[in-house]
């Protein structure tokens, strides 16, 4: 898939069903690509870990959030930023020609606005002692319309190294 300047893709799923293990991979193949990446947790390409709502003050940047529903979905974002979670994604992702990935177990778990501005729903299902992971692109067209643009099936094999699967501290502070 082509990253593209203002792309938006959630990554959903139960866990354990390679979520968080299929953006790493999209992330990898971003940098090589010559995308800047930043993440929440420990990415192996990742240029810089996001600790902070201020670390993603970044431009022309891949940035990878891990249980997206913990930060963009908490009570206290507007409090944290300052802003809306909308604005946030207007003013702070797409305006600076940047690129958001992120994982949340279920889709609506992320806050409503988060969703409507998400262009892709990459929803994950893992297939039992197989090492499988079955991969359905979902394309976002506004306003609950939602489109299947296909299916894959990804072997786990291709996430080893990418990152620390037991990386656990994804929490941003203000």
């Amino acid at each position: 898939m082509k990253i593209y300047p203002g792309l938006i893709i959630a990554f959903t799923g139960l866990p354990g069903a390679g979520k968080t293990g299929y953006m790493s991979l999209l992330a990898s193949m971003a940098s090589a690509a010559g995308w800047r990446v930043v993440s929440n947790y420990t990415l192996a390409c990742a240029a810089a870990r996001v600790r902070s709502f201020d670390d993603l003050q970044q431009r022309s940047t891949l940035i990878c959030l891990d249980e997206f529903q913990l930060i963009a979905g908490s009570r206290n974002f507007t409090s944290k930023l300052n802003k809306s979670i909308s604005e946030w994604i207007e003013l702070d992702i797409r305006k600076p020609q940047n690129a958001l990935f992120y994982t949340a177990q279920d889709f609506n778990m992320v806050d409503v606005n988060a969703r409507r501005l998400t262009s892709y729903i990459f929803d994950c299902t893992l297939v039992p002692g197989r090492g499988y992971t079955i991969v359905q692109v979902i394309q976002n067209l506004r306003f609950d319309q939602y489109v299947l643009r296909g299916k894959s099936l990804l072997p786990h094999s291709r996430f080893i190294g990418l990152y620390d699967t037991y990386d656990r501290d994804v929490r941003l502070v203000s």
